[in-house]
């Protein structure tokens, strides 16, 4: 209803909406909306020495929370899609910029897939340990394998 109320839709066009479901209804998208945020950058130098670090000889790279390799799935083109996830959030740090060396930092990343970043991520008071998310994946396996015979991940 916040929704229809956003778009102007008036009290007798929204009660119209409820009595027949949602058919028919018409919505906007598109709108403009200008937004000012602070940002904390991650290094793209430690990115691409992550993705090098963790691919294999062919530039193949696993996720390490649930083994989904993006080119297996989507093709060669997909080849080292991943996402670099950093077991300790910036915001922890207190502000602080930090400076370490490459193979110190290089111990608190680890690469996961988009959907495993999201999981680790999806808890706002803390971040996900990825041997959590391993169980989780595990779990997963293992009952999907029970109730369908074969496994729906890797």
């Amino acid at each position: 209803m916040e929704a229809l109320t956003d778009q102007g839709s008036s009290e007798n066009q929204k009660s119209g909406v409820l009595s027949k479901g949602f058919e028919g209804m018409a919505i906007e998208e598109g709108s403009r909306t200008q937004v000012q945020n602070t940002f904390l950058k991650r290094s793209r130098i430690l990115r691409k020495m992550a993705v090098a670090h963790f691919s294999d000889a062919s530039g193949s790279i696993a996720s390490k929370g649930c083994g989904f390799i993006a080119e297996d799935f989507y093709g060669v083109e997909a080849r080292g899609l991943i996402e670099i996830h950093h077991r300790k959030p910036l915001f922890l740090h207190e502000g602080s910029q930090l400076r370490t060396s490459l193979r110190d930092a290089l111990k608190y990343v680890v690469p996961l897939c988009s959907n495993s970043h999201r999981i680790v991520h999806s808890d706002r008071s803390r971040c996900m340990p990825i041997c959590e998310l391993r169980r989780m994946v595990e779990r997963m396996r293992d009952e999907s394998q029970v109730h369908h015979g074969v496994a729906a991940i890797r």
